[in-house]
């Protein structure tokens, strides 16, 4: 990374402390869909856009 101009370093990595956070979880059909919760934004777009899209024919979109 370093050689690259990287920002990540080995000690960053030695001291990285994951935060578990609870899934947000949502349905589209038949299907529970689960992402990641705020403060990350993709869970919470990617079910708006499930939702946004519901029960459209998307194979007659092609």
């Amino acid at each position: 990374m370093a050689k690259n101009g990287g920002l990540i370093t080995r000690e960053g990595l030695k001291s990285y402390k994951p935060i578990w956070r609870t899934p947000i979880c949502g349905n589209f059909r038949k299907a529970k869909i689960c992402s990641m919760p705020p403060p990350s934004s993709g869970g919470v777009h990617l079910l708006q856009i499930l939702n946004i899209i519901g029960d459209t024919d998307l194979k007659s979109l092609g």
